[in-house]
């Protein structure tokens, strides 16, 4: 996950208005120098408090302006108390011994309640009502600064300093906003909690731009490292129109314009910002090859929950030039794989690889969205179990490419983003970590280097054929009966899959005839599945217009007949255009590995001019979502929640990574985009090649997509040139019996090649489906009939070779969508907010839970997780183990913390909390 910068030292209490003052004592420099360094004069002391009559040090108290006070204390003690004053004695001992630290940054009375503490002489502390909320806040500035939190927070409560001085905001008056930065140092959450609904609330600015509370009163002197930049700067846009003179270090706000949208900028920030710590528990194991090849790994407890049935996450380490394919691959490639084993007797399983497509999407979507073993749940925080998941037939090995995709990088790199702005810079090691003197959040990430990653689908066959020969060689829980290993990729995956497939069997059959020229291991492929595949343009493009108007098998007309005109008219020009591609590549780049420039530009202008003319005008026109034309835009499924899960800490340290998880890689899009990868051919001389050579191939679509239309899939089925083309146009459309009450689609088979229509199935089918897409994958794996599972296909003689009967066409036509599913925005994925949401949460008028944006669909589809929030036990950092499928975190305040890592929780709570507002 991502973090402050503050999280990786301890935090800085922030001043308003003026800057925060230092936090982490420097013991290196002025923070405690010698007597003669700073040059005290002898007539600035007055006599010398006692602490310890056998005291080995001297502290010179007060302020520059005030006349210092000695006071002799004892080293032990205060080491003992705090590393902070360790360090100091330690590097300021005179050579005889003696010891004098002058601390002038001090309060006086704050320093002295922790230094009585620090010397047992509680007889000397105020009692109850002995301290006014300044001067607990000047106690608490003191513990922060010298960590002494822990010390020194048990006496709030035996001596009854630990209230808020006012009645709590919930009982309709407020605490003093001072107890705001007391509570976040000594982890009182609850009133933290309390107080943050009324700060967000109140704050506002006076008559000279000064940022006061509504009724004049002036904000707290210290306020929690970066929380009221944060508060400010988002809304830095919007006020400097109103206010052209507006600073954001002045703080200025104005009344009459709420924070909502600083929710919306916590929200991401416990989440968005962290260095990830350093993995531990991993597992390391060299390639017995001896070619630096290494396996990092570690078994986790997420997701899979059922008894006994174990999964594995890690990192398959390439070094350079190992997947090099006359390109130089010079950069290191990490692949990041999560494998479950089989629910059912793992050992005498199949395998089968996930893709999702893009290109540059993770596959960790397919997990915890379509056909993992569990879906994340609507807290962003836990998950639930998947009944239809894949790993009821199949072993499964979920693997994030090409790489600087997911949890897979090149090189780390530490970044980072303001979340205002959107920029992103990089850090270097000489680069100094700026100050956080506005939203700036960190975190560390593949290395965004252009040429570090896969160029096209062909370069991306060959880096996974050399980690799929490592892990299946190397990793050690994975040791089957039954060698069959199956690939199903997800959308752009209609060309990776019959890149890889194709690829990989050459090499299996360079590996038998002996002219690999190196040792390998044998692949025994068997069923290559495409879900909602983008496998031909050529083939497909013609289908786009007829989705979007009447032949999408609803008579549903999302674009006008006028739009759809000019879609259908654009088809020549778009088929033109893409055979000027593939003319050019046949003559200058037959394999498609992206190294002409000349057939890169006109291949990439091919697809521009195509999409912008046939597929934009759906987007622009439609007002239903991409994919899933039953859905209004932006889209309410899949459930997105998986964003933020997959970027909680305790989930990056249960899979062991390193980094921060990246959805979609820009770097690897481009890559395979910049040399017109999509329109390129030869992925139907794949499928052709696999289907020729034994290997089984089925074609899902859902008939609710439009990013891959499913009447160009059933043309794609149709246009493979293999042994079996004849007899596969003599097939028919049979219905696809899921169970006993529900008919799931229709599928056109014959002997390994199935093309099916899944019916109510947007893009992501097994999301929609997931009984009928469990169904449809079992029976390909295990040599059965698409329609029934009851028939077998694994005949070999032409006469006994299985085809299906029916009707002769796949348009079955309904009236109408099963129903129309209600959407909410989601603050982790704002393509699914609309406008006017994301307008309602800049003017104030949001409530936010769980990233949630709480309205009345959101209250009727999770009214747990709205419920949990307004009653002040929810928000974003959810109880521990609640709906879980692995132990969260217990609550650590400020009391508990290391080194500062508190601020991640905290910054956590202001967003938690905020949710229920009514802002």
């Amino acid at each position: 996950m991502w973090s402050s910068f503050l999280s990786r030292a301890r935090p800085t209490p922030e001043r308003t208005p003026a800057p925060a003052v230092q936090c982490t004592v420097d013991t290196s420099e002025d923070v405690a120098v010698s007597v003669e360094d700073r040059h005290v004069d002898i007539s600035e002391l007055q006599p010398t408090i006692v602490l310890d009559d056998s005291g080995d040090a001297t502290l010179l108290v007060g302020t520059d302006s005030a006349a210092l006070q000695p006071v002799q204390v004892s080293s032990t003690a205060m080491t003992l108390a705090s590393p902070v004053w360790k360090d100091m004695f330690e590097k300021h001992r005179k050579a005889n011994g003696a010891i004098e630290v002058p601390l002038r940054d001090d309060e006086v009375d704050a320093l002295y309640i922790a230094l009585r503490i620090a010397h047992l002489r509680f007889h000397e502390i105020p009692r109850k009502d002995g301290l006014t909320i300044d001067a607990l806040l000047e106690l608490a500035v003191v513990c922060a600064r010298y960590d002494i939190v822990k010390l020194v927070r048990p006496f709030l409560d035996l001596y009854g300093w630990a209230q808020c001085h006012y009645p709590d905001t919930d009982a309709g008056e407020r605490c003093d906003p001072a107890w705001f930065y007391v509570a976040w140092t000594f982890g009182y959450k609850d009133s933290f909690q309390r107080l943050t609904r009324f700060i967000v609330k109140k704050i506002g600015l006076d008559e000279d731009g000064n940022a006061i509370m509504d009724d004049g009163q002036k904000l707290p002197k210290y306020m929690p490292p970066g929380l009221l930049v944060r508060f400010v700067s988002v809304h830095k846009p919007r006020w400097s129109t109103i206010f052209p003179s507006f600073k954001v270090d002045k703080l200025a706000m104005r009344p009459t314009i709420s924070s909502a949208a600083v929710v919306l900028l916590l929200s991401a920030a416990p989440v968005l910002a962290q260095f990830p710590a350093e993995p531990v528990g991993l597992k390391v194991l060299e390639s017995r090859f001896g070619d630096g090849v290494k396996i990092t790994y570690k078994e986790n407890s997420l997701c899979e929950t059922t008894p006994g049935v174990k999964s594995f996450s890690g990192h398959v380490y390439l070094p350079p030039g190992t997947a090099d394919l006359g390109q130089g691959q010079d950069y290191p490639i990490n692949s990041f794989f999560w494998f479950f084993e089989a629910r059912e007797d793992p050992a005498n399983a199949p395998l089968t690889i996930w893709l999702n497509g893009g290109p540059g999407s993770s596959s960790m979507y397919g997990i915890l969205e379509e056909n993992g073993p569990c879906y994340a749940n609507p807290d962003s925080n836990s998950t639930r179990p998947a009944e239809w998941s894949w790993n009821r037939a199949s072993n499964m090995l979920y693997f994030d490419q090409p790489v600087q995709v997911g949890f897979s990088y090149d090189t780390l790199q530490n970044i980072t983003r303001d979340l205002v702005t959107g920029e992103v810079t990089l850090l270097n090691e000489t680069t100094p970590v700026p100050e956080q003197n506005t939203t700036l959040l960190t975190g560390t990430f593949p290395s965004r280097e252009a040429n570090n990653t896969a160029f096209g689908s062909v370069n991306g066959a060959v880096a996974a054929w050399e980690f799929a020969q490592a892990w299946f060689q190397e990793f050690p829980h994975y040791l089957p009966n039954d060698t069959r290993i199956s690939l199903a990729a997800q959308s752009y995956g209609g060309r990776y899959g019959p890149a890889m497939m194709s690829f990989w069997e050459e090499q299996n059959q360079r590996i038998e005839n002996g002219t690999l020229g190196e040792e390998g291991y044998i692949m025994h492929l068997d069923t290559l599945l495409l879900i909602s595949g983008c496998v031909d343009r050529y083939v497909q493009y013609p289908y786009y217009p007829e989705q979007a108007f009447r032949g999408n098998g609803y008579g549903f007309e999302a674009v006008n007949e006028t739009t759809y005109n000019a879609m259908v008219e654009s088809v020549p020009e778009c088929l033109e255009r893409i055979q000027n591609c593939r003319d050019a590549a046949a003559q200058d780049d037959p394999e498609n590995l992206g190294i002409d420039a000349g057939v890169n530009e006109i291949c990439e202008d091919a697809e521009t001019y195509c999409r912008a003319n046939i597929v934009t005008p759906y987007n622009q026109y439609a007002g239903r979502d991409y994919y899933d034309i039953s859905t209004p835009s932006p889209p309410p499924f899949p459930p997105p929640f998986h964003e933020g899960y997959l970027n909680r800490e305790w989930v990056q340290a249960e899979l062991g990574v390193p980094l921060n998880w990246t959805g979609s890689s820009p770097q690897a899009s481009a890559a395979y985009r910049d040399i017109g990868d999509y329109p390129r051919d030869n992925w139907l001389d794949d499928l052709g090649f696999l289907l020729d050579n034994g290997i089984k191939v089925s074609l899902v679509y859902g008939d609710l997509d439009f990013a891959c239309p499913w009447g160009g899939g059933d043309a794609v089925a149709k246009a493979i040139n293999w042994t079996g083309s004849a007899g596969y146009a003599s097939a028919q459309y049979a219905e696809i019996q899921t169970n006993d009450s529900y008919v799931g689609g229709l599928v056109r088979q014959y002997g390994n090649l199935s093309y099916i229509r899944t019916y109510q199935a947007g893009h992501a089918i097994p999301a929609y489906q997931p009984e009928t897409a469990f169904k449809i994958f079992s029976r390909a794996l295990f040599n059965l009939d698409i329609a029934t599972g009851t028939e077998s296909t694994a005949g070999t003689q032409e006469s006994s070779t299985y085809m299906s009967t029916g009707r002769p066409d796949p348009n079955v036509q309904f009236d109408a969508f099963t129903s129309e599913r209600l959407t909410y925005c989601y603050t982790w994925d704002l393509s699914s907010c609309t406008e006017e949401t994301v307008d309602a949460v800049l003017d104030g008028s949001a409530e936010i839970c769980q990233y949630l944006v709480v309205d009345a669909n959101t209250t009727q589809l999770f009214p747990e997780v709205i419920a949990q929030c307004r009653a002040g036990s929810g928000g974003n950092a959810t109880a521990p183990g609640e709906h879980s499928n692995s132990t969260l975190p217990e609550f650590e305040g400020g009391a508990a913390r290391v080194g500062g890592r508190a601020w991640t929780f905290w910054s956590g709570l202001v967003m938690s909390v905020v949710v229920s507002l009514t802002l």
